[in-house]
């Protein structure tokens, strides 16, 4: 697992229940796995998502909490916003056509598919998507 940045430590440091901050570090981890630079990328040709983006979000985040008046986050709250980093994109690596049960359970709980999305993992998606 790569190191967290200055400023995910920074926001780390807010999470005080040591379960939850080992749940961040493995959820980074899966993450970090998801998006690896050798793995292969399920919609292609499209701006990387990997944590490189997610380190970015991490910073941003830093910032606007500091322009926060020094108004602090609970330590749920702050393991919700790490997790939410980490994990806003993982569904561009969800191939519906290899793994249709993921669908199939999407749509029982209200997810709705275009025809565009089941197109092949190969083709390039565009920014419509």
């Amino acid at each position: 697992m790569g190191d967290f940045t200055d400023a995910e430590k920074k926001l780390l440091m807010n999470v005080t229940d040591s379960r939850l901050r080992s749940n961040l570090e493995m959820i980074r981890e899966a993450a970090e796995d998801i998006w690896a630079e050798d793995s292969t990328r399920v919609v292609q040709f499209y701006t990387d998502h990997g944590i490189k983006h997610s380190e970015r979000l991490a910073g941003i985040v830093d910032d606007l909490l500091k322009a926060n008046n020094g108004s602090a986050l609970s330590s749920e709250e702050m393991y919700l916003l790490l997790a939410g980093i980490y994990l806003h994109d993982i569904g561009m690596q969800c191939d519906i056509l290899r793994f249709p049960e993921i669908k199939a359970n999407a749509e029982k709980l209200g997810a709705e598919f275009s025809s565009s999305s089941a197109k092949h993992a190969d083709e390039n998606y565009g920014l419509e998507m």
